[in-house]
């Protein structure tokens, strides 16, 4: 994943109620273990934002992922062009705090995003944690 940013979805008259969109380019899936015969169709994941130093500035789980093309066995899968994953959320609320804690650090300092793999979900619906 890369290029995070935010941009405004809709404001509120006193700015502080303003609904946000987090946008991230997911350029390709990559499989590492090969010896896994599944094809995946879904993948469960964090998106961890940190600093410069690696420091985990917050953290937004359990992102859902469906794949338009199963990816199979001992293979990566290469968009032909990028997919955008697009986070809709009211800055006030609870449960998009780690984003927007996020988008203020980044608005004064280079941000820096990651994800950690936490499920998938095989073609034949078994899922693997």
């Amino acid at each position: 994943m890369r290029e995070p940013r935010w941009e405004l979805n809709q404001e509120s008259a006193n700015h502080s109620n303003s609904v946000w969109d987090f946008k991230l380019d997911i350029v390709d899936i990559m499989r590492q273990a090969p010896e896994e015969e599944r094809s995946i169709k879904a993948i469960r994941f964090d998106i961890i934002f940190t600093d410069l130093f690696g420091e985990e500035i917050s953290r937004l789980e359990d992102v859902t992922y469906e794949l338009t093309t199963k990816l199979d066995a001992g293979r990566s899968f290469i968009f032909s062009r990028l997919q955008e994953y697009i986070y809709t959320y009211n800055m006030n609320s609870d449960y998009a705090l780690p984003v927007e804690k996020a988008r203020r650090y980044a608005a004064n300092n280079t941000l820096e995003v990651s994800t950690k793999t936490k499920a998938i979900v095989f073609a034949n619906n078994e899922i693997l944690k």
